[in-house]
């Protein structure tokens, strides 16, 4: 049997747009409650850094901020100060996916650049203003 990993980050989406955590939410997340219910769930998360970009390459890394030869908020080459996450799962035979829009991939990829070179991207549709109805779409 195989075993399947998969990590959701959202940017700015904060706890109350979740039903699993707020059931009065002006969302419907059936999908990410049912993983929340099925699987594990993080109660709290504290960001490593203060841009998108950057709280990525935190992540992916294992880094902290101030480790990182990455000071400032512009466009990078590809990270490779240490490896991966994403090049630890393909190490180990995982494919990988990120699911964002357009948009978003071009704020932040270009600030992280972490992903492995055989991580797929899928897109999904916009819905990132405030107001309810886009987000609604996107999720």
């Amino acid at each position: 049997m195989s075993k399947n990993i998969i990590y959701l980050s959202k940017d700015v989406l904060r706890r109350d747009y979740i039903r699993h955590y707020n059931s009065k939410s002006n969302f419907e997340t059936p999908n990410i409650d049912k993983l929340a219910n099925e699987g594990t769930v993080f109660e709290n998360y504290y960001c490593s850094s203060p841009s998108s970009g950057m709280a990525a390459t935190c992540f992916a890394s294992g880094l902290s901020a101030h480790e990182l030869d990455r000071k400032t908020f512009r466009e990078v080459d590809q990270f490779n100060q240490v490896k991966t996450i994403f090049n630890e799962f393909t190490n180990r035979n995982y494919q990988t996916y990120v699911l964002w829009t357009k948009e978003f991939e071009h704020l932040a990829y270009v600030h992280s650049k972490v992903f492995d070179s055989s991580t797929i991207n899928h897109y999904a549709p916009r819905g990132g203003s405030r107001e309810i109805t886009p987000q609604k779409h996107a999720f």
